[in-house]
């Protein structure tokens, strides 16, 4: 496959940018909006809407508003996550009880590849490697803004989880836990803008450096808290 980016014009490139397009349309048209690889980063964004050229985009973070078809910056190819078969909310508690297990899990997990560290231990090592100066502005842009969303997301899902459920009172609680994860990881993404250009400096504002580990501190702590209620809701399924 080809590395589609903004700098590859070739016509395999193109072609491939406007059957996207074209099928993007489609379920505009139809009033679904989809997903879309290559809006901006953190990776995905939402389409809601199209003109004769452009996605209309929900924004977020760097996501602009609008983008032209033969615009997106798309490694390994422009890709979209439709929705044409509407589904009701599960009334199987087995689905959102093995979602919930699932999370924990990948919360939890064991780092899995030298220089990496997961789940509570990445705060760790994320602060640690603020306070040393050693964080590269752009990679931890990105981080960041991906993390930020994750969470947005994950707290959005455990408040449908905890509608649904309101007997299990541990998934509000980790509902409220994860939102407040969310809005610290936030403030350090409004802190570290991403943009589209390398930026291969480390980070040095000592003052940036501590405001941010401060955020990352209490989201760690919200996020075992999270967890806690998390593993609780599941001991009563």
């Amino acid at each position: 496959y080809d590395c589609f980016t903004q700098d590859s014009n070739n016509k395999r490139t193109r072609a491939h940018a406007i059957e996207v397009f074209e099928l993007v349309t489609r379920e505009i048209e139809a009033g679904r909006p989809c997903i879309v690889w290559g809006l901006g980063p953190p990776e995905f964004g939402v389409v809601r809407g199209v003109t004769e050229d452009d996605y209309l985009c929900v924004p977020g973070g760097p996501t602009p508003k609008r983008l032209r078809w033969d615009a997106i910056d798309a490694p390994g190819g422009p890709s979209v996550l439709a929705f044409p078969t509407a589904r009701e909310n599960p009334e199987n508690w087995d689905i959102d009880r093995e979602a919930i297990r699932s999370a924990v899990m990948m919360m939890t997990r064991p780092d899995y590849r030298q220089n990496t560290k997961c789940g509570l231990k990445a705060y760790d090592y994320w602060c640690s490697e603020l306070q040393d100066e050693k964080a590269i502005s752009w990679s931890n842009s990105y981080n960041a803004q991906c993390w930020a969303e994750a969470r947005m997301l994950g707290s959005d899902f455990l408040k449908k989880v905890a509608d649904r459920h309101k007997e299990n009172v541990d998934i509000g609680k980790a509902h409220e836990s994860l939102r407040d994860v969310a809005v610290e990881l936030g403030a350090v993404a409004e802190m570290f803008p991403f943009t589209m250009r390398f930026e291969g400096d480390p980070i040095t504002d000592k003052n940036l450096i501590e405001t941010a580990v401060e955020h990352l501190q209490a989201a760690k702590a919200a996020e075992e808290k999270a967890i806690e209620s998390m593993n609780k809701a599941l001991q009563i399924w």
